[in-house]
Parts: structure tokens; C-alpha cells; sequence
């Protein structure tokens, strides 16, 4: 389900940005850029999401609200968002995953894998860094 609640999300999030860019270019009547591939994608995505929202809880609701007016601030809201929805209503899911899988490839071929306690978790997400991240913690209790 993470998979592809950060699939979703970050469809969503490119087609946000690029509708932003489409406002800020007509506001100054200028020419805007051809949409990226994964625009249409996130368009359609964004829909179902607020279809599943107009049923949702009132905080969902205003989660989604709060991401649309500012899509690179709150995309933690709107994560929130679609997990509850997806819980709420199972199928959302599978309606999701297949959005996902009609997605261009250039958005939905990166994965990631993180290592934890020797535990390897690899899943497709939108912008990988593809270098080595090290990171050491310490815990306060022994192990």
C-alpha cells in the first residue's frame, strides 16, 4: 500500500506542479511548456482521490484541500488523505494501482531500497537517489 500511496502521490504532485506552471506562464501571457508525460496521469489520479474524498471525512476533505493550494508544502496531508481513504474503502486500492500501472514509464520504473536491522524493503517511488545513503542512530535502550 505505501508503494503505491507514494506512486499516487507523487503523479499527483508533478501534475500540481505542472498546473502551477501553466498559471504562472498565462498570468504573464506567455507561452507554457507541453505537459510531461506523467500529467495526464496525475490528472486523472487527482480526480479519483477527490471523488473519494466528496465521501470521506471532513478532514480529509480539508487535507486534500489544504495540498491543492499548496502542493509542495503539504504533500504529507494528502498522503494522510489517501491512506484513510484507502482503508476506509479497499477498493480505492485497486482502483490506485491500476492508475499507477497506466503511468508513463519514466514515472513508475525508479525504485528504492532502504536496509534497516538487516531487513530490506525495495518498492517503486517517484525520485530516487541513486547514490548511497549511509546513516548511523543510536538508540538509548540495548538491543
Amino acid at each position: 500500500m505505501d508503494a503505491v500511496i507514494t506512486g499516487i502521490v507523487g503523479l499527483i504532485s508533478a501534475y500540481m506542479t505542472y498546473r502551477g506552471i501553466v498559471a504562472t506562464a498565462e498570468a504573464k501571457h506567455a507561452p507554457h511548456p507541453a505537459p510531461p508525460a506523467e500529467a495526464a496521469t496525475g490528472e486523472r489520479a487527482l480526480a479519483v482521490v477527490q471523488h473519494a474524498a466528496a465521501t470521506g471525512t471532513e478532514d480529509q476533505r480539508q487535507d486534500l484541500m489544504s495540498f491543492e493550494r499548496n502542493p509542495s508544502r503539504n504533500q504529507d496531508q494528502l498522503r494522510r488523505a489517501v491512506r484513510e481513504l484507502i482503508e476506509a474503502n479497499p477498493a480505492l486500492l485497486t482502483e490506485l494501482r491500476s492508475i499507477l500501472a497506466t503511468a508513463p514509464a519514466t514515472a513508475t520504473t525508479n525504485y528504492g531500497s532502504v536496509t534497516i536491522d538487516n531487513s530490506t524493503v525495495n518498492a517503486p517511488v517517484i525520485g530516487v537517489n541513486t547514490g548511497t545513503v549511509t546513516s548511523t542512530s543510536y538508540r538509548d535502550e540495548p538491543r
